[in-house]
């Protein structure tokens, strides 16, 4: 595919067509929009970064016209590299051109295309909520109970404090317990240990 001079404007250059696709927000699929006729100025201008352009400007199926610009690569030669940018209303379309299919003067004319994202994303599904473990069942029982018993002893001094923490530990000490349910009690004990330590400290307050 080529790039042909325009036969009605001899400032342009008729680059050919981009396909404006857009993505079904639902089913993912590229639907096809509108198609672009794309010329571009035979002038070549140069942007603030150092960069080369050429202007461009695209003609929509409805007759309405879009514009944007023809960068050069870093090479500066737009025989080796170019990418189009075109203002499609409040979209921003960047094309690659694939420029080994371009020669000046030729019938042909190249064939592009891009899709617009969906606006809007699908929804994932979300996962459902892992049921809770037997173990983790037992843990917030036995929990419950022990927080429910600290929390009515009348605590007016530090030392009624360590005789709590020692009541606990009897009651819950892994040892008696099988070794299935020792890593249960321990994590009771710590438990109790730092809502024990809460209180001492409203106490000291």
């Amino acid at each position: 595919m080529t790039m042909r001079r325009a036969q009605n404007d001899n400032s342009r250059f008729h680059l050919g067509f981009l396909t404006v696709n857009r993505q079904d927000p639902h089913s993912g699929a590229e639907v096809r929009f509108d198609r672009l006729e794309v010329v571009l100025t035979d002038a070549v201008f140069q942007a603030s970064n150092g960069g080369i352009y050429r202007k461009l400007r695209a003609k929509g199926q409805n007759g309405e016209f879009y514009y944007g610009s023809a960068f050069a690569g870093k090479e500066r030669n737009f025989a080796k590299s170019m990418t189009l940018i075109v203002y499609y209303g409040s979209e921003k379309l960047t094309v690659p051109v694939p420029v080994e299919d371009i020669a000046v003067g030729n019938v042909s004319s190249l064939d592009l295309s891009c899709t617009i994202p969906a606006s809007e994303q699908t929804a994932r599904p979300v996962a459902p909520e892992p049921a809770a473990k037997p173990v983790d069942l037992q843990e917030d029982r036995l929990w419950s109970v022990t927080e429910t018993f600290i929390r009515a002893q009348p605590i007016k001094a530090k030392d009624q404090l360590t005789k709590l923490r020692r009541a606990v530990t009897l009651i819950y000490h892994p040892d008696q317990y099988a070794e299935a349910e020792r890593e249960i009690r321990t994590r009771i004990i710590a438990r109790a240990n730092d809502l024990i330590d809460k209180i001492g400290l409203q106490i000291a307050a």
